[in-house]
């Protein structure tokens, strides 16, 4: 081969070469196009967020709050979780408050300007948006707790002033943890309600905000009503429940962190009602509570109505008008006292 066509040939290569350089800088913007096009779209139709899916322009709450930003928010998350401000620029709002790392740029050899601190009422709102998901996830992991306890040993089969020998229930999750479960008393066409059982997340830190919330939960039907919190929204209000004294309630208040339950220690109601709600605890049923306080007179377990009326806080009449409507037990004839039939111990 001659160098005349040797360079005729390499020039020819060179022309190709440069050609599909050409054509793959053409295809890579094409590409990028079509992918900014379908992102583009996809900002639209989904939350920047939660990253769910919006069907209707109507599912919308708001715009990100941060300076100059449009990403929009669905309902959910604008309205419900309190969430002002899309993903992206949550994070750089909890940098800029001190939350996680700050990440600086280069130095440059100019005049340094101060950086600019947003507003307290962000610092405030990240706070508070953090603070309410690590309770709301608290109160989730116990209402599946309670879930399961209730599922295994059923449900307390006696208020004040009543044992209810037949118990029927029905348990519903709420968003957010939250639980309700109802015992009913069963009759023989319609049953009837007795005990409710309500399970909410305490978000509240402040007790003259925390009342109205207890005073409407509390209904017609006797209510234990369990708040769930983290450590230091407890540390807040815990002297609120130790002191809580309702006719026709219990409170319990559970730091789910550490497990440790708080209440009135006067209130022998809600001392005998806190089995169910302690995860130290095995849940007992009226039977259980009787035997555990009952004396051993002649290898027979025997239960008087004074005896009762002292350990739950009731008159001795109402003590003997639960007592008589147990099936497990027979009376003493001619005395307020009471025998668990089948329980002779040899």
């Amino acid at each position: 081969m001659s160098d005349e066509e040797y360079e005729r040939i390499k020039s020819e290569i060179e022309i190709v070469e440069e050609r599909l350089k050409e054509d793959i800088v053409e295809k890579e913007i094409e590409a990028e196009t079509k992918i900014n096009e379908i992102l583009s779209k996809k900002k639209m139709e989904f939350c920047t967020r939660c990253g769910s899916k919006v069907e209707s322009s109507d599912d919308w709450g708001g715009k990100c709050l941060y300076d100059d930003c449009n990403n929009l928010i669905c309902k959910k998350c604008w309205i419900i979780d309190e969430k002002r401000f899309c993903k992206k620029h949550a994070e750089m709002v909890l940098e800029e408050s001190g939350k996680k790392k700050m990440f600086f740029k280069e130095e440059k050899h100019e005049e340094v300007k101060p950086v600019e601190e947003k507003p307290a009422e962000i610092k405030t709102q990240i706070y508070k948006e953090d603070r309410v998901n690590k309770i709301k996830n608290l109160t989730e992991k116990y209402t599946e707790f309670m879930k399961e306890r209730v599922h295994k040993f059923g449900v307390p089969d006696w208020i004040p002033f009543e044992f209810i020998k037949k118990v029927k229930f029905s348990v519903k999750t709420k968003e957010y943890g939250k639980l309700d479960v109802i015992v009913y008393k069963k009759g023989w066409i319609f049953k009837k309600a007795k005990l409710q059982i309500l399970i909410r997340p305490l978000i509240l830190t402040n007790m003259d905000e925390l009342m109205p919330e207890i005073l409407e939960k509390i209904g017609k039907i006797y209510t234990d009503l369990v708040f769930v919190s983290d450590k230091d929204s407890v540390e807040n209000v815990k002297s609120l429940f130790e002191k809580a004294v309702y006719q026709n309630a219990s409170l319990f208040l559970i730091d789910a962190e550490t497990n440790k339950l708080y209440f009135n220690p006067e209130s022998k109601v809600a001392e005998k009602y806190l089995c169910w709600f302690d995860p130290k605890q095995n849940p007992l049923k009226f039977r259980d509570i009787l035997k555990a306080m009952s004396d051993m007179i002649n290898d027979r377990l025997v239960i008087g109505a004074d005896k009762l009326a002292k350990q739950i806080g009731s008159t001795d009449e109402q003590a003997f008008k639960m007592l008589k409507k147990c099936n497990f037990l027979s009376q003493i004839k001619g005395t307020n006292s009471f025998l668990f039939k089948h329980t002779k111990i040899y």
